[in-house]
């Protein structure tokens, strides 16, 4: 291997050339003014001897030259008068003159001067004599094409000063310093700087380019523009089209522009409006209409155009809330405060709908602290509407905690606004939740009329939503009448509508009240089933009073298959939440499954002491059809103590009550309990 030699320092690269300078300029006085050409051969062969040696030695041979062509031009300089007469004779005698000695000088300069500029432009002629080819950096890899790839392994050691490396294989050693190390470090550290300052110089290069070929191409658009426009007879148009061509002025040009844009703003603008409007209007519709896919592609197209539209925000957060996606639904009302602090309308509506949502899930002192927020706030504004649908979801939470007298009041308020407005929609809402108290106080003929006109006013609004809540009301009035047929087409009708909207919570409570009648028909498993297909979907949603009547109803096939533990777990379960919650109605019906559970291990007083604590909170809350389940139960546990004069009281009073409820089937059964006295 052939060894390159070192590269010089700074100052190393300078003391060549000036010395070769010199000499050259003492060699050329000596051969002129010493007359002996022994002495002058000696000085001659020297100098030849002197230059092989320096330039076999030196990395900068051809600036050793150049420099002896400067020493050899200030000589000819010095001495001007001498004539140069290049016969041999003369030259051996040494008479040699010279009488051309600036022309010789400036030669000698020239030459010196082009040695120079190919040094400096071209790098090659600085490389060391027989230094060869740049050395591949030991960290790089030859790759396929011929080219280096660097490679991702550890850097190679590198030896402590003084140290000797031996390549390996070719046995030539070199000797490499400290300075030789930092030196090459530093070449190398400013080639890769170099390097990244071509690649971003030519990336910026490649990039003008491009926007230069974009502009032509865009300036050559609005020209073409311009002279349509001046085809279509535009007067402005072809004034500017002829100014441009005979002055090469762009200024008419830019102006023909600048009013197009204004007429093509104004016509983008309308458009907008109008896709905007015709966007609403299909959401609504398709809302209504049961096409809730349809109902979100409009809104979101609305937002798309119209990020801050407040109405379509709230319109998307009713469509998470219709689906159960609560979650995305809070998230859509939560943005409504947020874009719109400042606007009391906007805080009222996105209060009142969180508020709503609290109360589906069960946190009603949370609920009813937004809707009352809510409610303050549409008062503020006179905002009649606003109020109304505030003063119906209050009612909602007062009727979970039992109040059914305070709920009743709050539904009557709602109605006398709504009637006053005209508001259809939020009639059929009041009425259908009178219907519900109705039913809850044995009132089955007065809950069944107002379900029915609930129904009608949203069939006449074609809104799917409420239809399938009236007719799920009006099955569960039939279920009560024994009318399991009515009730079971009812149920489905119901499912159906819930279904084709999208609507988890409407189809949770369709599937369990068709599990309440699979079960009348003695069905179990069919009812078991029905009944998780509801409780997976409530705890999907997290609606808590959904669960707990399921828990209970599951609890109740338990007991029917005599898995007393089973069922007793599920009770308490379902007994837990309903406290939680504040629902007293679901209390009620829970301490009344564990009376019976009792009752079957033989706990008298264990069961009478419950099914006492359901009758006080359904007389509480004047829920006609519990009292009269557990007075019936009640009889039963005195019937068991053959206490036989209250065991027929308590069954007559409950006989009663379902014949004021209008449950035929219900008396019939307790009256033949009765009559069974006659015969103990």
């Amino acid at each position: 291997m052939v060894s390159a030699a070192p590269e010089p320092s700074g100052r190393d690269a300078w003391i060549v050339p000036l010395v070769s300078g010199a000499a050259t300029f003492a060699l050329v006085l000596g051969l002129i003014w010493i007359p002996s050409w022994p002495v002058r051969g000696a000085l001659l062969g020297g100098a030849v001897v002197a230059a092989l040696v320096a330039g076999r030695r030196s990395p900068y041979f051809w600036r050793g030259i150049a420099s002896s062509c400067v020493g050899g031009a200030a000589v000819s300089a010095a001495v001007p008068v001498l004539d140069v007469k290049f016969a041999l004779p003369e030259l051996v005698e040494g008479t040699v003159t010279i009488g051309q000695g600036v022309a010789v000088s400036v030669t000698l300069l020239a030459l010196a001067c082009v040695i120079a500029v190919l040094d400096y432009f071209y790098g090659p002629l600085a490389r060391p004599r027989g230094a060869g080819p740049p050395v591949v950096p030991q960290n790089a890899a030859a790759s396929g094409d011929g080219s280096a790839t660097a490679t991702s392994g550890d850097r190679s050691p590198v030896a402590k000063d003084g140290a000797t490396l031996v390549h390996a294989g070719d046995g030539a050693a070199i000797n490499i310093t400290q300075s030789d190390r930092e030196t090459a470090d530093r070449l190398m550290a400013r080639n890769e700087a170099l390097a990244k300052r071509v690649g971003r110089l030519e990336g910026a290069l490649q990039q003008s380019e491009a926007e230069r070929d974009k502009l032509r191409e865009q300036v050559a658009a609005g020209v073409a523009r311009v002279e349509k426009l001046a085809d279509e007879g535009d007067r402005q148009a072809k004034e500017a089209i002829a100014h441009a061509r005979e002055a090469g002025d762009a200024a008419g040009l830019k102006a023909v522009l600048v009013a197009e844009v204004g007429r093509q703003e104004k016509s983008v603008r309308e458009a907008a409006a109008d896709y905007l409007k015709l966007q609403r209007e299909l959401a609504a519709v398709s809302y209504l209409t049961g096409d809730i896919d349809q109902a979100e592609r409009s809104l979101r197209a609305v937002l798309a155009l119209a990020p801050y539209d407040l109405g379509a925000i709230t319109q998307l957060g009713h469509v998470y809330d219709l689906r159960g996606d609560w979650a995305a639904a809070e998230g859509q009302y939560r943005r409504l405060l947020e874009l719109a602090p400042a606007d009391q309308r906007a805080r009222a509506v996105a209060l009142g709908n969180l508020g709503g949502l609290r109360e589906t899930r069960g946190d009603l002192d949370g609920a009813e602290t937004l809707i009352r927020e809510s409610l303050e706030i549409y008062q503020e504004l006179g905002d009649l509407k606003g109020q109304a649908n505030q003063l119906g979801n209050l009612s909602l939470v007062a009727q979970t905690r039992g109040d059914l007298d305070g709920a009743e009041k709050l539904l009557r308020e709602s109605l006398e606004i709504d009637r006053k407005l005209g508001h259809l929609e939020g009639q059929a809402r009041a009425v259908g939740n009178l219907g519900l108290i109705a039913r809850v106080r044995g009132d089955l003929d007065r809950a069944e009329k107002m379900h029915g006109e609930a129904l009608d006013i949203n069939r006449k609004l074609g809104r799917l939503e409420g239809q399938a809540n009236q007719l799920g009301n009006l099955g569960v009035i039939a279920q009560t009448r024994g009318d399991l047929e009515g009730a079971e087409k009812l149920f489905r009708e119901s499912l159906e509508i819930d279904r084709k909207l999208g609507r988890l919570k409407g189809q949770a409570s369709a599937f369990s009240n068709l599990a309440l009648i699979v079960k009348e028909r003695g069905d179990l498993d069919g009812a078991e089933k029905l009944h998780h297909e509801a409780l997976e979907i409530e705890r999907k949603l997290g609606r808590l009073e959904g669960q707990a009547s399921d828990l209970g109803n599951l609890g109740l096939i338990a007991q029917r298959r005599g898995d007393l533990d089973g069922a007793e777990k599920l009770h308490c379960e379902a007994l837990d939440i309903n406290r939680k919650l504040g629902h007293l109605e679901g209390q009620a019906k829970q301490l009344g499954n564990l009376s019976l559970i009792a009752q079957r291990r033989g706990d008298l007083d264990g069961a009478e002491k419950l099914l006492r604590e359901s009758l006080d909170i359904d007389r509480k809350l004047g829920h006609f059809e519990g009292q009269a389940i557990t007075l019936a139960n009640l009889g039963t546990v005195a019937r068991k103590r053959e206490r036989f004069d209250e065991a027929r009281r308590l069954w007559t009073e409950s006989r009663d009550l379902f014949a004021r409820i209008g449950m035929p089937q219900m008396v019939l059964k307790v009256q033949g309990w009765i009559d069974g006295l006659a015969s103990d």
